[in-house]
């Protein structure tokens, strides 16, 4: 149970809320406004440059329509 952090007088008690941070992922939302209510959601478990590119790779390979891309992209 959490305790309340000790207060000056007139002001109400109040308590402060603890967090345990699991892990992180990053969320790279694509969208197309000019073409209607197009969007797609790629997570990744990293925020690195390289995690951003692969999922553009993705997404313009999807965008082609190719089965099987070059490693190139």
């Amino acid at each position: 149970m959490l305790r309340p952090i000790p207060v000056k007088a007139g002001q109400l008690e109040h308590y402060d809320c603890e967090y345990k941070r699991n892990g992180t992922f990053s969320l790279f939302i694509f969208l197309d406004a000019r073409t209607g209510p197009w969007r797609k959601v790629d997570v990744t478990d990293s925020r690195a440059a390289a995690g951003f590119a692969a999922c553009m790779r993705d997404r313009r390979r999807r965008s082609l329509g190719r089965a099987n891309p070059s490693p190139a992209g």
